[in-house]
């Protein structure tokens, strides 16, 4: 059991390195094409890309943005003479590989075969907590809606709602409070008809647990809260451009009426709501269509960084180079040792 946990820890070491390397690259990114006017449709493809790198299979090309192997934790960490990892950027791999327990010469194991699976339990109940979390969540929302009345196909009228939102991920249905203004009610649904249409719900889904499988990184809950950002400005956009000034302006108003002061980020991982609403505000009210050349920038950025961070380095295997391992081994070859006194190590 031990065994399955260490493997099942290192490779989602290696799996949260690869997201961790994307979000960094995407947050530049982001930075650049919010400050050349990109249209924000372009920015949330970018955050399709950390949920691209968790699936089981990998391409290589290059044109790999990766500096160095995917995959820098070896699964022969806890078994190796002087642990050590190889992610090619050398100020990490000498904080890591310092920080990095070797066997004592006289030990019955290996320090590593002890720490390995214990953090892969401590990993593992943080993802189910909040894996847990969230579907508490959903489930105390729904419990609050029971009482919703359909107002037409997907939309429902609840009492006591203090803002409107999408929830669900097959069936996803839209919320509005019970009190709404009419006028209010046809901004506000068109909005989140927007995040039905763009599939939002299934992204935001995926994205929540990501996060929990890889719930240590925080960069990775910031990636999280900046999407559910991105996703809002690109309804917002949506909508504003088939509006007048003064519809503008009447849009804006819709939502300030929604608004809720001091609303937890993750009440409900799986709904939307309000999102930065000042920020949001601004864009609509002033909002301007968008110049060719900024579109053109948007799509250059997305097919680079798509084929950079989506794709492995040529040459590059996993965990150490080829250098330090000995042919037909996963032990790294140490100076005058040999094969035989390498198996006699204590917890090989």
């Amino acid at each position: 059991m031990e065994d399955y946990i260490i493997q099942a820890f290192i490779q989602i070491l290696n799996t949260s390195y690869q997201a961790v390397i994307a979000v960094i690259a995407i947050l530049l990114a982001r930075a650049l094409m919010q400050r050349m006017h990109v249209p924000p449709k372009y920015i949330c493809i970018l955050w399709y890309i950390p949920l691209l790198r968790l699936l089981p299979f990998h391409l290589h090309s290059i044109f790999s943005l990766f500096p160095g192997p995917v995959d820098p934790v070896p699964e022969s960490l806890p078994l190796m003479e002087q642990p050590q990892i190889n992610t090619n950027i050398a100020m990490v791999d000498r904080i890591v590989n310092q920080s990095l327990p070797a066997p004592t010469l006289g030990a019955s194991i290996n320090p590593l075969q002890i720490l390995l699976p214990l953090f892969g339990s401590l990993w593992l109940l943080g993802m189910a907590a909040c894996l847990l979390y969230g579907v508490v969540s959903v489930f105390r929302l729904r419990y609050r809606l029971r009482a919703s009345v359909c107002q037409e196909g997907d939309l429902y009228l609840t009492d006591g709602l203090p803002t409107a939102f999408v929830l669900g991920i097959f069936r996803p249905r839209i919320y509005l409070p019970s009190g709404i203004a009419e006028k209010e009610k046809g901004y506000v649904a068109c909005h989140e008809r927007q995040h039905i249409r763009r599939k939002d719900h299934i992204f935001k889904a995926a994205f929540f647990l990501a996060s929990s499988i890889c719930w240590f990184h925080p960069l990775l809950w910031v990636a999280y809260a900046l999407a559910g950002r991105d996703i809002e400005a690109a309804c917002d956009e949506a909508v504003a451009e088939g509006l007048s000034e003064e519809q503008r302006k009447e849009y804006a108003a819709a939502l300030l009426s929604l608004a809720v002061p001091g609303k937890r980020p993750f009440a409900a991982p799986l709904g939307f709501s309000e999102g930065s609403l000042k920020k949001r505000v601004w864009q609509i009210v002033h909002y301007e269509r968008p110049e060719r050349l900024a579109g053109i920038l948007g799509i250059a950025v997305v097919l680079c960084l798509g084929v950079g961070l989506l794709t492995d380095p040529l040459g590059m295997g996993a965990g150490l180079p080829e250098d330090g391992i000995e042919k037909g081994t996963d032990m790294p070859v140490s100076e005058g040792g040999t094969a035989a006194e390498r198996e006699s190590m204590p917890g090989s």
